[in-house]
């Protein structure tokens, strides 16, 4: 029971956002990609690993540029391969928390939790 009630909590919290698809990351990825798209291959690494004040993700950078290169603002395009990446994603953290807890109760709660948390 105290799986379900841990796994159900972020739903309730975020139960509000299922109504709305909030962009402002998305806004900000495609502002960047405007600003950066034409810079030669030395300059876009330096965009991608140039530490920030908030979190370093220059993987996630360039993942975002190189799909708004691809599909610009083609949303359908751009959420059916962003949300296969989220699947891939969230299968490798099941294998490595199946591997840590060597328990695939634990290791689906784990995933569960990676997967909805924001």
């Amino acid at each position: 029971m105290i799986y379900l009630l841990l796994a159900l909590s972020p739903v309730i919290f975020y139960l509000r956002m299922f109504w709305g698809f909030f962009q402002q990351d998305e806004w900000l990825g495609y502002s960047q990609y405007v600003l950066h798209k034409g810079q030669n291959f030395g300059g876009l690494l330096a965009y991608f690993f140039t530490a920030s004040i908030g979190h370093f993700t220059p993987f996630t950078i360039a993942t975002v540029h190189s799909l708004f290169g691809l599909f610009n603002l083609h949303y359908i395009d751009f959420a059916i391969v962003s949300l296969g990446l989220h699947l891939v994603t969230g299968t490798l953290v099941f294998v490595l928390a199946k591997n840590l807890f060597n328990d695939v109760k634990l290791a689906t709660l784990t995933t569960f939790m990676f997967g909805i948390f924001s």
